[in-house]
Formats: C-alpha cells, sequence, structure tokens
C-alpha cells in the first residue's frame, strides 16, 4: 500500500511540473469570442432614411395645391354667351314680300349662267368669280349665287328638301313660293334657299353668311330675297 501511495504523490509532482509548464493554471483557457462587427457605414454610404424618401407631407401639398379662387370666378346666376343668331331672325316669311324683284339703290344685278333668272347684290362685292354668283371677297364671307331649274315644281321642291342645308326649317311653302332655312343660334351660319315658281321654270337663290361674318353681312344677305326675279 505504500508503495502505491508513493506512486500516486510521483504522479502528482509529474502533473503539477507540466501544468507549471503550461502557463500555471489549470487548464488552457479558450479566449472569450468578441462579436463581429461590421464596419461603420460612411455618411455617403448610408442609406436613406424613411424621413429622406418620404414624399411632401400633407400640409406641404395642401399648400402646394392650386387655390380654388385662382381660376376664373364664377358669377352668380351667369349665363353663357350667345353669338349672333345663324338664320331665321331676320328671314321674310309673308310671300307677298317676295316675288317683287327689288333692286336697293347701287346694287349690282347678277343673272344666272342662261339669263332668266336674277338676283341684286350690294354695290362692293364680288360678281366676277364664279356665273350668277356674287359674293363679299374672294373668300366668300358672304354668298349669294341665282340659278334656273327646268323641274317639276313639286319635284323641285322634294330634291331642295332633301339634298341642301342638312338640318333645315322649312319657312315657306306654297304653290309658287318655297323657302328654306339653316335653324336660328349661334351654332349656324346664316343660309337659305328661296325658290320662286314661273310658267317657264324655277329660279332658285342660295344665300350663305358664315357666322362670323353676320354681324357684318347678315341684313344685306337677307334683303337678297326680296331682289330674286325673272329677267323678263
Amino acid at each position: 500500500m505504500s508503495s502505491l501511495i508513493r506512486s500516486l504523490g510521483a504522479a502528482a509532482a509529474a502533473l503539477a511540473l507540466v501544468l507549471a509548464a503550461c502557463g500555471g493554471s489549470a487548464a488552457p483557457t479558450v479566449p472569450a469570442s468578441t462579436p463581429v462587427t461590421s464596419p461603420a457605414a460612411s455618411p455617403e454610404a448610408s442609406l436613406p432614411t424613411a424621413t429622406d424618401v418620404a414624399g411632401p407631407s400633407a400640409s406641404d401639398a395642401a399648400t402646394d395645391a392650386p387655390d380654388a379662387t385662382d381660376g376664373p370666378e364664377a358669377t352668380e346666376g351667369a349665363t353663357p354667351e350667345t353669338s349672333e343668331p345663324g338664320a331665321g331672325a331676320g328671314i321674310p316669311t309673308d310671300p307677298a314680300l317676295l316675288r317683287a324683284g327689288l333692286v336697293p339703290d347701287g346694287w349690282q344685278i347678277v343673272e344666272d349662267a342662261t339669263n332668266t333668272c336674277r338676283i341684286a347684290v350690294p354695290p362692293d362685292w364680288t360678281t366676277d368669280v364664279a356665273p350668277g354668283t356674287g359674293q363679299s371677297s374672294i373668300l366668300a364671307e358672304a354668298l349669294g349665287a341665282v340659278s334656273a331649274v327646268d323641274q317639276e315644281w313639286e319635284a323641285y321642291k322634294e330634291t331642295v328638301d332633301q339634298f341642301y342645308l342638312t338640318g333645315h326649317v322649312t319657312v315657306i311653302d306654297t304653290d309658287d313660293v318655297f323657302m328654306i332655312a339653316n335653324p336660328v343660334g349661334p351654332d349656324f351660319d346664316l343660309a337659305y334657299i328661296l325658290v320662286l315658281r314661273f310658267d317657264d321654270t324655277n329660279c332658285q337663290v342660295l344665300v350663305t353668311v358664315q357666322r362670323n361674318a353676320v354681324a357684318e353681312h347678315g341684313a344685306e344677305a337677307l334683303l337678297i330675297a326680296q331682289t330674286l326675279d325673272h329677267t323678263d
């Protein structure tokens, strides 16, 4: 037994020498792990914050939004503006005013290509652009054209009614006078067709005035209706 104790003592002494050689501690220590951290981001590389990417605030939008009072002010009880009447307001609706062959002082006589029917136009109108035609200028803001048509009366009225002045109204319809015109309104030119029935032919005049020229030429264009006549 004593020999066993001596052996154990020798072993313990040897172990102590080994530990002393390793640093004098019972067991080598493992260095504590240091948390791995990312390199500090520089200001230039930093991601934008929510404040940086946020849109305008509600208060900014309210400030930047156009004020309702910036637009044209609404006038209480205001009504849409209207322009000159298109036609009808001054067109004669009494057949007795027609067939008189009126020629106002200084007006020019214009005959159709067959010299059968004629009208009169204002003295400053151009009459050499086309046969049977007088017009206010080369641009024809206002125009009157006369023609003679050898067609049975009722059939001719149907032709005029079907093919001329889309959306027109019938102003006069008798046994020897037929007249149609554009409706009255700012969306229509002043325009009418008058046809007079004679024994050998029907005399027709077409009169048009562009809506932007009604104030200047409307009255004289309406008067042309009373100048339509047979040349004999």
